[in-house]
């Protein structure tokens, strides 16, 4: 609080700068495109609000494919950007519960297209230069 005061900016941790070249880099509204058709295969006791599909496939895909938990990834209620560096990352997404992204993470692993949304993931990093080193599944390991 002191160091807002003083005109001093917090500085970003690795995580915080290996998370915002991570959404520089990704287009979360193709993959949330990708993981729509999964949310119309889901069972009836299985929903997720699509409002918030975007920030849903940012977490299960940054903690399946990048090792980051999903705790970390998760903007809670009582949280600003101000009060916590990891929630800056999250600025304009929804604010998640954990429900939503343990059912999110159902639908997903029985969802018959994540694949595509593997190879979308793949099709942008190529684009840039990057390559996932190993297949990577969305599927419950």
């Amino acid at each position: 609080m002191i160091q807002n005061l003083l005109g001093r900016k917090k500085k970003a941790t690795r995580q915080e700068k290996i998370l915002s070249e991570i959404d520089r880099l990704i287009s979360w509204k193709k993959l949330a495109a990708c993981a729509e058709t999964c949310l119309d295969e889901a069972p009836d006791c299985i929903r997720v609000n699509r409002n918030s599909l975007e920030s849903l496939v940012r977490i299960e895909v940054l903690h399946r494919c990048f090792g980051i938990s999903r705790s970390d990834l998760m903007v809670t209620g009582s949280e600003t950007p101000e009060q916590d560096g990891a929630t800056a990352l999250c600025d304009s997404r929804p604010v998640l519960n954990e429900d939503d992204v343990e059912n999110f993470y159902k639908i997903i692993a029985d969802c018959s297209k994540q694949d595509e949304i593997i190879n979308e993931l793949g099709a942008q990093l190529a684009k840039v230069g990057v390559s996932l080193k190993q297949p990577v599944s969305l599927s419950p390991s």
